[in-house]
């Protein structure tokens, strides 16, 4: 695993993920931050010998993920979900990718499933139709596909492009690009702090997908069967959409 990358992972009850997660990342440098958690994840955090900020209040991915700045010192920054698995060649995968290609900035991996399939998270830059389509694909009309040309599902990419939209539960940045961007922004509590990210680092370099790295994601879709989730997702998507409202890059 290269050694000059760190790992920041945000955590809110995650004891069922966590140990797994960092099971696969030894040899590298992590830093958890745990939002307020009840079940012990700070305790499996430090058995497994990597330092855990544990905050008193759930304060959000993003701000979370921001607390961690100030400890980085590495030249590159993976931001990872706790329930994702990580192949045993995926930090080394990206980071070449990043050394060979200095006009590139950020880069993330094909994220599969736990059965093996393909999740294809968003790679275009969100907008109405796209937001509506991942709650309406299922209906009649032009949903389904809409969904698909958002997700890029059909273009079977096999080759590094790059990508308008990284999703945050796994991807890999240049750490002085993260800090001189202020990391995310704080307003997003949960949702589309990743797509804003991609979209601010994108005037710094390319964003990048590499379909020859790969993580396993768990993928709970919080936001499809939890209530105040949904109602978060929402605030986030507005807040996204009024951002950017009348800005075409």
């Amino acid at each position: 695993m290269c050694p000059d990358v760190s790992v920041g992972v945000v955590t809110h009850n995650s004891a069922g993920d966590i140990g797994e997660l960092l099971a696969g990342l030894q040899g590298a440098a992590v830093f958890v931050c745990d939002n307020a958690s009840t079940d012990g994840t700070c305790v499996i955090v430090r058995a497994a010998g990597a330092p855990c900020l544990k905050l008193d209040k759930n304060e959000g991915y993003g701000a979370a993920h921001n607390r961690l700045l100030p400890s980085l010192s590495s030249r590159y920054h993976v931001v990872a979900n706790p329930d994702i698995r990580v192949q045993a060649d995926t930090i080394d995968i990206l980071a070449r990718y990043l050394d060979e290609h200095p006009d590139a900035v950020m880069a993330a991996p094909r994220v599969f499933n736990t059965d093996g399939t393909e999740q294809f998270l968003p790679k275009l830059r969100p907008k109405w139709r796209y937001l509506l389509s991942g709650r309406l694909e299922r209906c009649p009309g032009p949903f389904k596909h809409w969904r698909a040309e958002y997700t890029r599902r059909d273009e079977h990419i096999e080759e590094p492009c790059d990508v308008a939209f990284i999703s945050g539960c796994f991807f890999m940045i240049r750490t002085d690009a993260l800090k001189e961007l202020g990391g995310f922004d704080e307003r997003f509590f949960m949702y589309f702090e990743d797509a804003d990210l991609t979209l601010r680092a994108a005037k710094l370099g390319h964003t990048v997908f590499c379909p020859q790295a790969g993580v396993t994601h768990g993928w709970e879709r919080a936001s499809t069967h939890n209530a105040k989730m949904f109602f978060v997702h929402v605030a986030s998507w507005i807040k996204f959409l009024w951002k950017y409202k009348g800005k075409k890059k």
